[in-house]
C-alpha cells in the first residue's frame, strides 16, 4: 500500500503500529479530513512520547462525552478487593475482543490449565532447579493462585511475595550467597581471575533508590564500583562460620541506586 510505504518512509512507526484501529476510530468518529489527520498525528505523537496505544486517544465528541453503544465491543466487569487490576487491551479491539480478558481472567484460565496438566500435583526435578519470576505484584489472592500455577508446573520462583512465601515451599536460588534488601531483585554473581561481577535485575520496574547488598568474598576487595553510578563506598564484616567452611573469609556491603538493572564490579 502507498500509505503504508509513505508512513515507513516518513518513520512514523507508531502510527504504522496503529494505523488499522485509527482508521476504525475515525469512521466510528464520524469525522472530516481535517479531524481524520488530526487524530493520526495525536496517535503518532503519544507514542514518541510514550504514551498509550489507541485507547488513550481523546474521543471526537469530548472527554465528558458518553460512549456510542454502536462502538462498544467489549465490556469488562470484576469484583476484587483492593483498588489494583489489569487488563488486555489490543490495537484492533473488534477483530480481537473475545481474547480480551481481566487480570482474574487471564489467572483462572492459566490455573486450570496447570492443574489439569499435571493433575493436581507438582512434579519437580529433585537435582535441578527451574526457575523465573513474576513480572509484576498483583492483588494477593491472584499472586497466590499465580504461585499455584508455577508451583504444580514444577518451577521454582526468585521474587515471592510475603503471601507466596508462607504458602508455598519454594527454595531459595542455589549456590548464590549474595543476600539483597528487597525480594523483588533478582542477581547473578560471576566470579573470574579480575574480580567479580555482580549482575542486578530490578523486576519491580521502579527505581529503588536504597538497595543494600552484601557479597561473600573470597579474597579482599579495593574497589566497588556501579557501571551505572561509579565507585561505591562499601564496608568489610567478618563472614559467618558456615560461609568460612566454603572459603569465604568477609562479606562486602554496600548501598546503591538501581534503575531497572547494573552491573557491579568488586575488584
Amino acid at each position: 500500500m502507498e500509505l503504508i510505504s509513505l508512513l515507513e518512509r516518513m518513520k512514523m512507526e507508531h502510527l504504522l503500529a496503529q494505523l488499522d484501529g485509527v482508521c476504525e476510530h475515525a469512521a466510528k468518529g464520524d469525522l472530516d479530513y481535517k479531524g481524520f489527520l488530526t487524530q493520526a498525528l495525536e496517535a503518532e505523537s503519544r507514542g514518541r512520547r510514550g504514551g498509550g496505544p489507541l485507547g488513550a486517544l481523546p474521543h471526537p465528541r469530548g472527554p465528558d462525552a458518553a460512549p456510542d453503544e454502536r462502538a462498544v465491543v467489549k465490556r469488562f466487569e470484576e469484583s476484587f478487593t483492593g483498588s489494583l487490576t489489569s487488563f488486555l487491551v489490543s490495537p484492533r479491539l473488534a477483530a480481537d475482543k473475545d481474547s480480551l480478558e481481566t487480570a482474574s481472567q487471564m489467572t483462572r484460565r492459566r490455573l486450570a490449565w496447570a492443574r489439569e496438566a499435571s493433575g493436581g500435583t507438582r512434579v519437580s526435578p529433585r537435582q535441578l532447579i527451574v526457575q523465573t519470576s513474576f513480572w509484576s505484584p498483583q492483588r494477593p489472592e491472584l499472586n497466590l493462585q499465580e504461585a499455584e500455577v508455577l508451583w504444580l508446573l514444577g518451577l521454582n520462583v526468585v521474587n515471592r511475595w510475603p503471601e507466596v512465601r508462607e504458602k508455598y515451599a519454594f527454595v531459595d536460588p542455589g549456590g548464590h550467597h549474595w543476600v539483597t534488601s528487597h525480594p523483588v531483585v533478582e542477581a547473578g554473581l560471576y566470579d573470574a581471575p579480575a574480580g567479580t561481577a555482580l549482575v542486578l535485575a530490578n523486576f519491580t520496574y521502579r527505581p529503588i533508590e536504597a538497595l543494600t547488598v552484601r557479597v561473600p568474598l573470597a579474597k579482599p576487595v579495593q574497589v566497588v564500583r556501579s557501571v551505572e553510578y561509579g565507585p561505591l563506598r562499601f564496608t568489610e564484616e567478618q563472614a559467618s562460620p558456615a560461609l568460612r567452611e566454603q572459603g569465604y573469609g568477609s562479606v562486602a556491603v554496600f548501598t546503591t541506586r538501581l534503575g531497572l538493572n547494573d552491573i557491579i564490579l568488586l575488584e
